[in-house]
């Protein structure tokens, strides 16, 4: 088998930066097909982000109201309480 050596001393050169250029160019597409795809993944966290702080927000809310409509209902349910905060809870009760 006969090796080909290069006829100049520029296709030396010209072959040698082909054999370095090319492992930078997959490298490139590798890191820009990654970054890619880091970034589709980091909108999708941050929307759920905010989508789970406004949930926890409203269930906050949600967990108050109930308290207080269990309250009512107690002191509904319980006529010694409503004869000691007849009154206080009535507008409360009311809403």
């Amino acid at each position: 088998m006969m090796k080909r050596y290069p006829n100049s001393f520029l296709q030396l050169v010209t072959f040698s930066y082909i054999v370095v250029v090319i492992p930078f160019l997959l490298v490139s597409v590798y890191i820009f097909v990654t970054l890619e795809t880091l970034d589709r993944h980091n909108h999708v966290v941050i929307t759920e982000v905010s989508e789970t702080s406004r949930l926890s927000s409203e269930i906050t809310e949600d967990l108050i109201h109930l308290e207080r409509s269990l309250r009512c209902y107690e002191i509904l349910k319980n006529v010694n309480l409503q004869s000691n905060v007849r009154g206080f809870f009535r507008p409360v009760c009311n809403s």
